[in-house]
This record gives C-alpha cells, sequence and structure tokens, in this order.
C-alpha cells in the first residue's frame, strides 16, 4: 500500500486555486490534498470517505492525491492543466445541495 504525507505547500497553494477558481468553496467543498509515495495516475480526486471527514471535522470533503515523485517531473504548465483537468471532475448535485441548504435553514 502507497504511503500517504503532506503534500508540498506549493503544490498545495496551486491545488488551492484551481479549487477556488471553480468556485466549488460556494458549495461547502472542504480541500484536503495529500501526496502519495507510489500510484497508478498523477492525480486523483475523490469525496472523502465518512471516516476522512470524521478524523478531519469537516463535511463534504474533497481529497485529492498527488502521486509527488512523477507530479515533480512535469513543466509548470502542465501541472496547472492536470490540476484543473482533474478539478473539473468535481461535480455537486445541485438539487440535492438545495434540499439539505432549506432543510438545515428551517432548524
Amino acid at each position: 500500500m502507497a504511503k500517504i504525507f503532506e503534500t508540498d505547500q506549493e503544490i498545495v497553494e496551486m491545488v488551492n486555486k484551481a479549487f477556488d477558481d471553480a468556485e466549488l468553496t460556494n458549495y461547502g467543498l472542504n480541500l484536503k490534498v495529500l501526496s502519495l509515495s507510489k500510484a497508478k495516475d498523477v492525480i486523483k480526486v475523490n469525496k472523502a470517505s465518512a471516516t476522512t471527514e470524521f478524523l478531519a471535522k469537516k463535511d463534504s470533503m474533497i481529497t485529492v492525491f498527488i502521486y509527488e515523485a512523477a507530479f515533480d517531473r512535469l513543466d509548470l504548465d502542465s501541472k496547472k492543466m492536470l490540476i484543473d483537468m482533474a478539478i473539473s471532475n468535481v461535480s455537486v448535485n445541485l438539487e440535492t445541495f438545495c434540499c439539505q441548504q432549506n432543510v438545515k435553514g428551517k432548524i
């Protein structure tokens, strides 16, 4: 199993910028960027598991896993393009989101 470790701050800032540019924080999504020592994909975006959300004490988390050894071999433009492509795969079900917001508003 691949080891997970903290991602280099420069990479985290690049991913955070792409996440903010996609305006996903407007939907209440939280982001966590982690690095892997081995992976099949250079970047993988997942909805965080309930366990991860519990440990992080955050709801609606998106995790971005980066195979940092491969990612560091890319030039800056390729890194940005790869991050943008990965973040663009995140989608929000607006019907569920609206319903959840309305329920929270009534409580």
